[in-house]
């Protein structure tokens, strides 16, 4: 399957009305090419980040300068930190797409989506 992502502003638009709290999505873990099941846990918002090392807001950073883009907050399942709490973490909303059809069934399956959870 092949999932595409917001590009065009009528996307955009869109996706700012569906992926707002609790929505379950499917996103581009931070510093990475892959996307992992997420919980939306806050809608979408403006993001200055300067795509800097340790700069989450800018870490997912790709093709060109995006200096104040749209990101929302996520959940990644199997995300948990040394303390057992799972971060928020801010995504460009460009890289936030819909749940697809074939893992919505294991949404409720610990473990983390076919394709596992997030890097540890």
């Amino acid at each position: 399957d092949v999932l595409l992502l917001p590009r065009q502003p009528a996307e955009l638009d869109l996706a700012r009305r569906r992926f707002r709290p609790p929505a379950t999505v499917f996103a581009m873990y931070p510093d990475t090419t892959s996307f992992y099941r997420a919980q939306v846990v806050a809608g979408s918002s403006q993001s200055r980040g300067s795509g800097a090392p340790g700069d989450e807001a800018g870490s997912s950073r790709l093709n060109g300068d995006h200096s104040a883009e749209e990101v929302c907050l996520v959940r990644f399942a199997d995300d948990e930190n040394d303390h057992g709490l799972i971060p928020a973490r801010p995504i460009p909303l460009r890289f936030i797409t819909h749940l697809p059809p074939h893992l919505e069934l294991e949404h409720e399956r610990p473990g983390g989506a076919a394709l596992g959870g997030p890097p540890p």
